[in-house]
């Protein structure tokens, strides 16, 4: 009974319990639903859709100026790449001409220096002299000589010292003073002079050496006259005898025979090449300044094509500027278009949010009545059966009253009982010791009777 009992006072507790929280909840539930009126009386529908479309058509027309201003970039970064590549390629041009243009000078310094020193321009005491008289910058003949390709080293043998001669206007300006040299080995020839060439003897078929002699100005053709060229020693030896007096032949290496003398010269002094290399200088000048003239044509197209590197890189940035503004205005557009389209979305979410809500709220709170009456009708069950329950437990109650009294006495009773017992047994306890003690005693009479008849035996038969 008090199982059951205690069963139903739970179970009204917690309907007492239940109908509480549901009866709060079913206030709340009512507020919320209150609140979901308001709210969506106040949600109203703004159609943004307009400002929606027109804000993608800007963003539209400003992505395609975007995409035209990067085609129009990477142009402009394709022809940068190009005049780089160009400008890249005309330095090494420019690098490369430079260097051959100072090799050139270099060559040029070094041949003109072994020129110098052949032409004797190093003798201080000359040097002075012709500083003296301003013949510095008088041309030497070995300079303005310009000989048949392979017969320099005959024309080298037979002018000699005269390849350094100074050439000047009249000697006779000059001649009394360069008598009065005291040390040095100076020799001037005569500009424009036309001296008459001495017979020609058509019996050795051979051409006169003045003729493979070219100058701007004929200078000291006197020298090579009576001198003749062959081809070769064995075509000399054999026109020997044919010569007159005064008359010589000489060979492309230099072999030089006269009547009744011949001469050949093979040591290489300073003297030797002078012809040749002043052609090779006359060449290399005029190499040189072709050269200096290329340099500085490439360095034109260099400097044309970092002007063109500039300009394009101009027109870029100037590109990318509008290009960043453009963007930065086509950022703030689509912001605002997502901005907007969000807050539309937003919006129609809320108020299918809202929608829902308070569907759910009032199905909530059907449900939430459903179970406070539910609830009220268990606990007006719980409070029926508790209060038929009560009757029982004054009997129940009565009975165990009276239950309790029979116990109370029942254990007195059996506690008297109990004492009783308890003194009985140490009665028996001690009755069994004493006999214990007895048993013992009787036991050490009896030995002792047995030792004392032993004795009394002992002695009767030794009497």
């Amino acid at each position: 009974f008090n199982s059951q009992a205690s069963l139903n006072d739970q179970e009204a507790e917690v309907q007492a319990s239940r109908i509480e929280h549901l009866e709060q909840l079913l206030q709340r539930l009512r507020g919320r639903q209150d609140e979901l009126a308001l709210q969506q009386e106040a949600q109203q529908d703004h159609s943004g859709g307009e400002v929606v479309h027109q804000l993608a058509e800007e963003i539209t027309g400003l992505e395609t100026q975007s995409r035209d201003l990067n085609i129009k970039i990477d142009e402009c970064l394709k022809a940068l790449g190009q005049t780089r590549e160009a400008l890249l390629l005309r330095e090494r041009e420019v690098e490369a001409a430079r260097a051959a243009v100072q090799e050139m000078r270099h060559e040029l310094a070094s041949l003109q220096a072994v020129q110098d020193a052949a032409l004797g321009q190093s003798v201080q005491e000359a040097e002075t002299w012709i500083a003296q008289h301003n013949l510095t910058a008088t041309p030497r003949l070995g300079e303005t000589l310009a000989v048949v390709p392979g017969w320099e080293r005959a024309v080298e043998t037979v002018l000699g010292h005269f390849l350094s001669a100074l050439q000047v206007d009249n000697l006779d300006n000059v001649a009394a003073s360069l008598a009065e040299l005291p040390e040095g080995d100076l020799a001037l020839v005569e500009l424009n002079q036309h001296s008459q060439p001495a017979a020609e003897n058509s019996d050795l078929e051979l051409p006169g050496l003045h003729s493979l002699v070219r100058a701007d100005a004929v200078s000291a053709m006197s020298l090579l006259h009576g001198i003749y060229a062959a081809q070769s020693t064995t075509v000399a030896l054999s026109k020997r005898n044919l010569l007159q007096a005064g008359q010589s032949i000489i060979t492309r290496e230099g072999f030089w025979i006269g009547a009744d003398w011949m001469r050949v010269l093979h040591d290489h002094d300073q003297e030797a090449g002078i012809i040749e290399r002043g052609q090779q200088l006359e060449t290399l000048n005029v190499q040189v300044e072709e050269a200096e003239q290329h340099l500085t044509e490439l360095q034109q197209h260099v400097s044309a094509g970092r002007e063109a590197v500039e300009r394009i890189e101009m027109q870029r940035e100037e590109l990318q500027r509008t290009l960043n503004q453009l963007n930065q205005n086509l950022g703030q557009r689509r912001t605002d278009h997502g901005v907007t389209r969000v807050k539309l979305e937003e919006a129609g979410a809320r108020r299918e949010r809202l929608i829902k809500d308070a569907a759910d709220i009032t199905e909530q709170l059907e449900a939430e009545t459903t179970s406070l009456n539910t609830a009220r009708e268990r606990l007006r069950e719980a409070e029926l059966l508790r209060e038929g329950q009560a009757e029982t437990r004054r009997e129940l109650q009565a009975e165990r009253e009276q239950a309790d009294a029979d116990l109370l006495a029942a254990r007195e009773q059996a506690r008297l009982k109990r004492d009783e017992f308890y003194a009985l047994n140490v009665e028996k306890e001690g009755l069994q010791s004493r006999l214990a003690a007895s048993e013992t005693a009787r036991q050490r009479l009896e030995k002792q009777q047995q030792e004392l008849a032993q004795q009394q035996e002992h002695l009767t038969s030794g009497i």
